[in-house]
């Protein structure tokens, strides 16, 4: 009986070819996984710290936080791989290298920061665009809305407000305790500084260190 034999056969670049494709998909997926998980962290972290978008930002018409992108390359949405994909997370937003290094805020006048009444009654131009007193100073809004020339004092604790004086707040349906006789709407500070960060580099930082274990588990894939 003739013995019956088949072989099989491929070439050196056969089998590379398909190791290139296997290996250019995996570390691919690996880098959308990567920078789509930075995206996503820096995208909650701003979520979770910035209650509304930042004045600076949003007086350019952006969301603070989607203005965070990821963009892998190749496009994903042509479906193309690449042994060697890069990534890029960027923002356009105004404000953005502040938050990331450290914002501080100064100027030759006062700055006047609101006290939460001034806030309930939209007084606060710099949160409320749209409001009728958007277009005028602190001061120029508080004597339109109460009719009277706001004065600045300083309080028990030493720190200087600009405020009108109880009688007139009252006047307006105003609840104040008998005790008070002016009552602070903006707080009056030569500078201040935002406790509040992005922290984009040390978040891209992080998940730029699990690509190797991305592309491992892409491979199991």
């Amino acid at each position: 009986m003739t013995d019956i034999r088949i072989k099989f056969t491929t070439t050196p670049g056969q089998l590379f070819k398909a190791l290139e494709g296997e290996v250019a998909g995996a570390i691919t997926r690996a880098m959308v996984k990567v920078a789509t998980g930075a995206k996503d962290e820096i995208r909650a972290g701003i979520r979770a710290q910035f209650k509304r978008t930042p004045p600076i930002a949003r007086a350019h018409g952006q969301n603070f936080e989607k203005s965070f992108q990821a963009q892998v390359y190749p496009d994903q949405k042509k479906r193309k791989e690449s042994l060697s994909p890069s990534a890029v997370i960027q923002t356009k937003a105004k404000a953005a290298v502040e938050f990331e290094e450290g914002l501080t805020i100064s100027g030759r006048k006062m700055l006047a920061v609101p006290e939460p009444l001034a806030v309930r009654l939209k007084l606060d131009r710099g949160m409320n665009k749209n409001s009728r007193f958007a277009k005028l100073s602190e001061t120029q809004a508080l004597k339109q809305m109460f009719g009277v020339e706001p004065v600045v004092f300083s309080g028990h604790n030493g720190k200087l407000f600009l405020g009108i004086h109880a009688a007139a707040v009252r006047k307006k349906g105003i609840s104040v305790p008998k005790k008070v006789s002016t009552v602070p709407f903006f707080r009056l500070i030569q500078s201040t500084s935002s406790s509040k960060r992005t922290h984009v580099v040390d978040i891209t930082d992080k998940w730029a260190g699990k690509l190797q274990s991305a592309y491992e588990d892409a491979l199991k894939d």
